[in-house]
């Protein structure tokens, strides 16, 4: 082997040994340590080669069929007038909401969901939002205090509601037996000075 052989670089390293076989055996230790970190580097370098064609393989595949179900997804939905979910359901599938053309969007208990939630499933198809909720009960539950900090932990029906925009506060409640009620009727009246009366369905309750 040349004396400039421990100084070449991998490729000339590795084109030398290819023109010159040498008899590795009558070499120098250090010899044999260079020529066979030139053939490691080069078997590595041969791995990572086909290590990352795969991996490019494998995104293109996962790619490719994420618009399969995508568009499969959408021809589903299209066929419902009426779609069920959370919004972090809708979310994961707004490709698919986005192609089926959803255009109402109804939101139960929107006063205990984040603003962002509500606003990522707004597609350029919607033509009415529907907010359900009370803004002045619990409010959005936050897992990240900065989130908290930086204004998002407010609801969208509390942040239209305070911005003035009109909306309607139902008076007739169904739910709970008058002498329950009478709690709420008290606060509402008390604080909210919204006057809330007990439908007839309760009055008969156990």
């Amino acid at each position: 082997l040349p004396s400039a052989f421990s100084r070449a670089s991998r490729d000339e390293g590795l084109q030398w040994l290819e023109t010159h076989p040498p008899n590795m055996c009558a070499q120098s230790t250090e010899l044999r340590r260079k020529a066979a970190k030139v053939l490691w580097d080069e078997v590595l370098a041969a791995a990572a080669d086909a290590l990352n064609a795969a991996a490019a393989g494998y995104h293109r595949a996962t790619e490719k069929l994420r618009r399969i179900e995508t568009v499969e997804d959408a021809l589903l939905l299209s066929t419902h007038r009426v779609i069920v979910g959370t919004t972090a359901g809708a979310m994961k599938m707004l490709p698919s909401l986005r192609k089926a053309g959803v255009r109402i969007i109804m939101v139960e208990e929107v006063g205990e969901v984040p603003e962002a939630h509500v606003v990522a499933c707004i597609t350029k198809h919607v033509q009415q939002l529907i907010l359900i909720g009370d803004d002045r009960q619990l409010e959005p539950k936050l897992t990240d205090l900065r989130m908290e900090r930086k204004g998002l932990g407010c609801s969208l029906m509390a942040r239209v509601a305070a911005l003035g925009v009109p909306h309607a506060t139902l008076t007739v409640q169904r739910r709970m037996h008058p002498s329950i009620s009478n709690f709420v009727k008290n606060y509402y009246r008390r604080v909210e000075n919204v006057g809330i009366e007990d439908h007839p369905s309760t009055l008969n309750r156990k």
